[in-house]
């Protein structure tokens, strides 16, 4: 019986990438170098971040693709752009912001790129003020259309306490 090879899609070795990535890495942060690392760490470090602590759900679901999924612990995954919109409204409608995204790592094969990150910051009520500390880590899974990189997969949770 003759085998056949192992081949990965470019998302499969991407994932495997990471999963070895974050095997080896500890707390030190990430160094874009080429221009397709700078524009994802802009798109994730910058245009994200400032979306969120905008608070702005359109801005948001704009830095994702048209069939993109989001996942959040607790809730059902968003599964294309309108219900990243639309979940991040309601999101948006009861916290205020505050969040910095730290990269860890970052592993770019062709129009895919997987990149590993931490976002801390502060998170308040809107009705109470109350404000709590958080941090989470993050996995984006972009992909690259029509030149342009976009979030298509995202999956963050928690860390159980913020430093």
């Amino acid at each position: 019986m003759e085998s056949i090879p192992n081949r990965k899609s470019p998302a499969q070795a991407l994932v495997v990438s990471l999963m070895s990535s974050l095997i080896s890495t500890t707390a030190f942060g990430f160094n874009a170098e080429t221009a397709d690392q700078k524009v994802l760490s802009q798109l994730i470090t910058s245009e994200y971040t400032r979306a969120i602590n905008a608070e702005n759900a359109d801005e948001f679901a704009d830095l994702f693709t048209d069939d993109a999924v989001r996942a959040s612990p607790g809730r059902l995954p968003e599964a294309t752009k309108s219900e990243i919109r639309s979940g991040m409204a309601k999101v948006f409608g009861v916290f205020d912001f505050d969040v910095a995204v730290e990269l860890f790592s970052m592993e770019i094969d062709g129009d895919f790129a997987l990149v590993h990150g931490i976002g801390r910051g502060s998170r308040s009520k809107t009705s109470e003020g109350k404000e709590t500390k958080f941090a989470a880590r993050a996995i984006w899974l972009c992909k690259r259309i029509d030149g342009n990189w976009r979030i298509w997969r995202q999956v963050w949770y928690p860390i159980k306490k913020a430093k």
